[in-house]
C-alpha cells in the first residue's frame, strides 16, 4: 500500500513561544500526522472500489439502462426490436423503413379489388395506358396473316398481361406452331409414300402406264396448268383414290391421248389384270398342246404374266 506523506513548512507562521504557541516541533508531527491518515483512507477506498470492479480503476463504468424497461413483454421479446441497442437505433430504423415504402408501393390486390384498383396495380407493374405503347411484336420472318398477332395482342393488352410476359407467350405459340407444323409435314410426306407404295403393290409392272393414264385425263380435262396447279396445291395429286379414278378416266381416252402425255409400254398389266390374263390361257386347248402352232407364243406370254402377277 502506498501512503503518501505531507512536508510541513517548518518556518515560523506567526505563532511563537514567546507568544504563547505550542512548540513547532510537535504542531508539524501533528499535522503530518493527521494528512497521512485521510491519505491512506482516501487510497483504501480507490483500492475497493478497484477491486470491485476487475482491476482498472479508470475502467469503472456506469452501465446504460435498457431502453426496453417498462415495454411489455410481448414487445421485449419480438426478434425484429432485438437488434436495436437504443432509443436512437429504433428511431434510426423506423425512418429507414418509411423510406423504403415510399410513395410506389402496391396494395396486393384481394377479390375485393375493384378494376379501377387492378389498373392501377397493372400500371405500376408497366402496363401502358394506351395498346399503342403496348410493345409487342411479330417475329421478324412473319406477318399477321388472318389479322392473329393483332387479334392476341389486343386481347392480352386488355387482360393486363404486362409487354414482356405477353411477348413471351406470343414467341412460344409461334415456336409451337412451328412445331406442329413440322410434325404434320412429316406425318403427310409418310402417308403419301405409303399410299405410291400400295399403288406399286396394286398395279405392279402396269404402274407407270397407269400413272401415264390418270396424267392424260388431268391434261385432257383441265383448264390448261390450273387443275394441275390446284391437285399440286392442296396435295389432291397424291391422293391413292383419286389416282386410280383418273387412271380409268385415262384409260378410255385411246391411246393417241395417253402417248401426248409420255410413251407407255404395251401389254404391261397390273398384277390382277396379269393373274385374270393366266386363268385366261390356262384354259386356252394350244397351251396344253405342244403341237399346236400357238403353243410355245402362249408359254412365252405365261411367263411375262407370272413375272408381274407375283413379282412383288
Amino acid at each position: 500500500m502506498k501512503q503518501r506523506t505531507r512536508v510541513m513548512n517548518t518556518e515560523t507562521q506567526g505563532s511563537t513561544i514567546l507568544s504563547g504557541g505550542a512548540t513547532p516541533a510537535a504542531e508539524t508531527a501533528a499535522a503530518n500526522e493527521n494528512i497521512t491518515a485521510a491519505t491512506t483512507e482516501a487510497t483504501t477506498t480507490t483500492e475497493a472500489a478497484t477491486v470491485a470492479t476487475g482491476g482498472d480503476p479508470a475502467a469503472t463504468t456506469t452501465e446504460a439502462p435498457d431502453w426496453r424497461v417498462g415495454l411489455s413483454d410481448e414487445l421485449k421479446d419480438n426478434a425484429s426490436i432485438g437488434s436495436f441497442k437504443t432509443t436512437a437505433d429504433l428511431a434510426k430504423g423506423y425512418i429507414n423503413a418509411v423510406k423504403k415504402i415510399g410513395v410506389d408501393k402496391i396494395n396486393v390486390p384481394t377479390q375485393h379489388t375493384t378494376p379501377e384498383e387492378w389498373n392501377e396495380v397493372f400500371s405500376k407493374l408497366g402496363l401502358p395506358a394506351e395498346i399503342d405503347k403496348y410493345e409487342v411484336s411479330l417475329p421478324k420472318d412473319q406477318d399477321d396473316t388472318g389479322g392473329v398477332f393483332a387479334a392476341f395482342k389486343e386481347a392480352a393488352f386488355k387482360a393486363g398481361i404486362l409487354p414482356t410476359q405477353a411477348q413471351a407467350v406470343y414467341d412460344a405459340f409461334v415456336e409451337s406452331s412451328k412445331s406442329m407444323q413440322a410434325h404434320q409435314s412429316t406425318s403427310q410426306d409418310a402417308k403419301v409414300v405409303e399410299g405410291i407404295n400400295a399403288l406399286k403393290q396394286e398395279w405392279g409392272a402396269a404402274y407407270d402406264n397407269n400413272l401415264l393414264a390418270a396424267r392424260a385425263a388431268v391434261t385432257h380435262f383441265g383448264d390448261d396448268l390450273e387443275m394441275s396447279n390446284y391437285l399440286d396445291e392442296t396435295g389432291l395429286g397424291n391422293d391413292p383414290k383419286l389416282i386410280k379414278y383418273l387412271a380409268k378416266v385415262g384409260a378410255s381416252l385411246g391411246e393417241d391421248t395417253i402417248k401426248g402425255i409420255g410413251e407407255s409400254v404395251d401389254g404391261l398389266f397390273t398384277p390382277q389384270r396379269a393373274k385374270d390374263e393366266i386363268l385366261n390361257i390356262q384354259n386356252n386347248p394350244a397351251y396344253v398342246d405342244r403341237r399346236h402352232p400357238e403353243h410355245n407364243k402362249l408359254v412365252s406370254e405365261m411367263q411375262k404374266l407370272y413375272q408381274m402377277a407375283y413379282s412383288s
